[in-house]
């Protein structure tokens, strides 16, 4: 009895070990203590300094303007008989601009000539009778008079028939004729507007602040007007010069009135063309210097050490810069700086990587 008691009892555990020590296995077996997660280095890009010159200053915008662009208004009034001008024609000093009808001009400068020459005439006589006291000084003086004023009148229609004959002012380019035959001249209608396109201006309205940058050395200040924004940051060249700056601040507007006039590159510009002055008060050539990319807003920058793949930040004053670049120390001119991924990293990380800017010029 006890026998078939201690079979069954072993045959029990036998079936019960394995649904005891199969999750215990499993669990022992599967039971690994998990990696831990390692995130990847930040990628950045590297770039090293290169020798640039820097140009300090300021640039406004504006607009191209002719120097002094002449009205030509009619002196006279009539209906307009020839008007050979167009826009954009060139024309001299003294061409003929426009004709008004001479026929009435000429009737009254015919009519005022038969007047003079009728008291001319009784002048001569009476001065004869004068001189030989045949006449008073009273008869004298009144036919001298009489001669004169006719005189006078012939003389001012003459003036007035000449006027019909519109002459250019000066030597220069329509830039704009808004009549045509037929039309009505008078003095209170412009027939053309001339240019002379050799001499053209940006006059700007500059903020106060820059005032003293004017009156304190304008000499030294070169002027370069351009139809980029950035252009002076390549060759540096002046083709304009400051002509004049108004004595005063605008109260109202709290800015000054400054005229440029370019005096190269007239070719390369028009009346009405929108550009660029750039005003330069100071320039550092061959410096060791980065594109502003580098920069973060904070003004920050970030080094890169090949010798422990890690970056270091620095908070320096930037003095020398402008539009594209900013001059660095002499102390890290050789060294590689983050060009992007720079907002990514914090100081001292560990970084990976991932191009660089190729060769630079050696500083």
């Amino acid at each position: 009895m006890e026998k078939k008691l201690s079979c069954k009892f072993v045959r029990r555990l036998l079936f019960i070990l394995p649904a005891i020590l199969i999750p215990l296995v499993a669990v022992l077996i599967f039971k690994k203590k998990p990696d831990e997660y390692h995130p990847p280095a930040p990628a950045v890009t590297l770039i090293q300094a290169q020798s640039k010159t820097i140009a300090q200053g300021i640039t406004l915008s504006g607009y191209i303007e002719a120097l002094a662009p002449v009205p030509v208004v009619p002196l006279v009034s009539g209906i307009i008989t020839d008007y050979p001008v167009k826009t954009g024609m060139k024309v001299a000093e003294g061409d003929i601009l426009a004709q008004i009808d001479k026929k009435h001009f000429i009737q009254q400068m015919l009519q005022a000539k038969a007047v003079y020459e009728s008291f001319d005439n009784a002048y001569k006589r009476i001065d004869s009778l004068y001189a030989s006291n045949a006449a008073t000084q009273q008869d004298f003086e009144t036919v001298k008079a009489q001669r004169d004023s006719s005189k006078a009148a012939y003389e001012l229609a003459l003036l007035q028939l000449e006027h019909t004959d519109i002459k250019a002012p000066i030597s220069g380019t329509i830039l704009n004729a808004p009549l045509s035959k037929g039309s009505l001249g008078n003095p209170q209608q412009p027939i053309a507007l001339i240019a002379d396109l050799n001499n053209l201006v940006v006059r700007l309205d500059i903020p106060e602040k820059y005032f003293n940058l004017f009156t304190g050395t304008q000499k030294n200040l070169i002027v370069y007007i351009s139809k980029s924004k950035t252009a002076y940051n390549g060759k540096i060249r002046p083709n304009a010069q400051t002509d004049t700056v108004s004595p005063y601040i605008q109260a109202n507007t709290k800015t000054f009135r400054t005229v440029f006039t370019l005096n190269e590159d007239m070719h390369d510009f028009m009346p009405g063309m929108f550009v660029y002055v750039h005003i330069i008060y100071d320039i550092k050539e061959n410096v060791a210097a980065l594109p502003l990319e580098v920069l973060k807003t904070d003004g920050s920058f970030y080094t890169y050490s090949p010798e422990n793949n890690t970056v270091s930040k620095h908070s320096l004053p930037i003095t020398i810069k402008n539009d594209e670049y900013f001059m660095i120390p002499e102390e890290l001119k050789h060294g590689w700086f983050v060009l992007s991924g720079q907002y990514n990293i914090f100081d001292g990380q560990t970084v990976t990587i991932i191009t660089d800017t190729g060769d630079t010029p050696e500083l």
